[in-house]
């Protein structure tokens, strides 16, 4: 008995050290486990590194490829705002000097973009080039979609204007179909053009789109798509630019009746009211003439109000602060609020008027426009023409640009006695004008024609000119030249 009882002691023993050893075994393996998980993640953790090092490494690279030949007198801004929260370049390949294909592209994307500004000359500009045998008209809807893509398209106002990288439009776009999708739609706009080696014989293609230059970011969002495209400006005397661009919205509005006479389309009795708080205070006796002044005083008044002049473009390539997209697009905001307010308190008084382009002053402030470009793109990609010699040696000029965007000479003398504007037909916009559409086009007349609206009075023209002086002069300092319009009288 004693012995038996020794007996179940001893295997009582045995099964509780076997226990004991199954745990041990248990506890070393899942030590094992964790230790494996441990060295498993140290691995993933180094590889994620090395993988984004390379990555920053590569996007680097490609940002400094975009950083050169900036403005001589442009400072660095390690704050730049477009690489941290605005689309990237739309990176491809240079196949030569005329074309550059998209990233996953086998066309070439737009070659140029005559981005502003309105009324001076920009669709004249675009008309003659389309007679350059190297240059392309945007795709029709009959032409088939490069690379099979089903990406939706937007047809362009007067085949010219594509108004993609507007502001609010570009935003809507990027939210949709998202980035690529929305990029593939805009080239997509534009006939399938293979790069070719003889240089002489690559064709190209661009767009037309003046309100560009009047919009926030769109320099930003421009080279965010089309980074290697040449950018071309056109500007006048901003009272003759205002002038016009009343006129024109006049002429879109006003029923062709034959042959046009002013009169019917100048039926404004308005009259300025005496005053001395606005820029023009004193009426002119001429209705057309009353109300854009009384336009003007809104519109000053607005522009003064929130410190536009403050606004120098310049600083940023003086030494200065860097000014950003942002900070301009709020002026803007500050520009409508106080406009509509201003022109809310005048109107009824007879001192003001909303009858004209609202966005007419703001609009002629070309610098504080102007001044993102330089940020984004080289200083070979941006040209700047003076619409008033543009429009007095049009041969020239177009010597020039066809240079600019190293295209073959071209005998220009042939077309340039015609000039283009946007119209409407049966209205006055139209007359004597072939207008293609029934709706807003491009159309084309002859150039005895193109003037078909009384001239600015001298009075107002002077009044403006010594306002907009400043804003003149900071346009000026930021492209290197002197007033363009100081000794213009016509």
């Amino acid at each position: 008995q004693i012995k038996k009882k020794k007996k179940t002691k001893k295997k009582t023993k045995n099964k509780k050290t076997k226990n004991k050893k199954v745990h041990i075994t248990y506890v070393s393996w899942v030590g094992m486990m964790i230790k494996n998980i441990l060295v498993l993640l140290v691995f993933l953790l180094v590889i994620g590194v090395v993988i984004s090092s390379k990555t920053n490494e590569e996007f680097n690279n490609k940002k400094n490829n975009f950083q050169v030949d900036r403005h001589p007198n442009a400072i660095a801004n390690p704050n730049l705002s477009f690489w941290g929260n605005k689309p990237f370049p739309a990176y491809g390949k240079v196949m030569n000097e005329l074309c550059y294909y998209p990233l996953n592209r086998t066309t070439c994307a737009p070659h140029f973009v005559i981005s502003g500004s309105m009324k001076c000359g920009t669709t004249s500009l675009f008309g003659y080039l389309s007679y350059h045998p190297q240059v392309l008209p945007l795709r029709s809807g009959n032409d088939p979609l490069p690379d099979k893509s089903t990406a939706k398209t937007k047809k362009a106002l007067a085949d010219k204007e594509v108004r993609f990288f507007n502001g609010q439009s570009y935003k809507s776009q990027l939210g949709k179909p998202g980035i690529e999708d929305a990029l593939e739609g805009y080239y997509n706009l534009y006939k399938h053009i293979d790069a070719v080696e003889d240089i002489t014989k690559q064709m190209v293609t661009g767009e037309a789109t003046p309100m560009y230059l009047c919009a926030p970011n769109v320099a930003s969002y421009t080279y965010s798509g089309v980074p290697n495209s040449k950018q071309i400006f056109l500007f006048r005397n901003p009272a003759e630019r205002m002038w016009s661009e009343y006129w024109f919205n006049k002429s879109l509005k006003t029923k062709l009746q034959g042959e046009l006479d002013t009169s019917q389309v100048s039926k404004t009795t308005t009259h300025l009211v005496d005053n001395s708080e606005y820029l023009f205070g004193k009426s002119s006796g001429n209705g057309d003439i009353d109300e854009f002044r009384m336009c003007m005083n809104a519109q000053t008044k607005a522009a003064e109000n929130c410190n536009y002049i403050d606004w120098n473009p310049n600083a940023k390539f003086y030494g200065g602060q860097i000014r950003s997209s942002l900070e301009l697009d709020q002026l803007h905001k500050c520009y409508q609020e106080k406009l509509s307010q201003i022109t809310k308190d005048c109107s009824k008084a007879g001192k003001c008027s909303s009858k004209c382009n609202s966005m007419g002053v703001r609009n002629s402030l070309y610098a504080q426009q102007l001044a993102p470009y330089y940020q984004y793109f080289p200083l070979d990609q941006i040209l700047v023409v003076n619409s008033n010699e543009f429009y007095a040696d049009t041969a020239h000029w177009m010597d020039v640009i066809t240079d600019y965007l190293s295209l073959q000479p071209f005998d220009w003398s042939e077309v340039t006695h015609k000039a283009f504007n946007i119209m409407k037909a049966g209205t006055t916009s139209a007359n004597h004008a072939q207008v293609k559409t029934g709706g807003l086009g491009m159309g084309q007349l002859d150039e005895k024609y193109t003037h078909q609206y009384p001239p600015l009075d001298e009075e107002t023209k002077n009044i403006l000119d010594n306002w907009f002086k400043p804003y003149n002069q900071q346009l000026a300092d930021l492209i290197g030249s002197p007033l363009w319009w100081d000794s213009d009288k016509n």
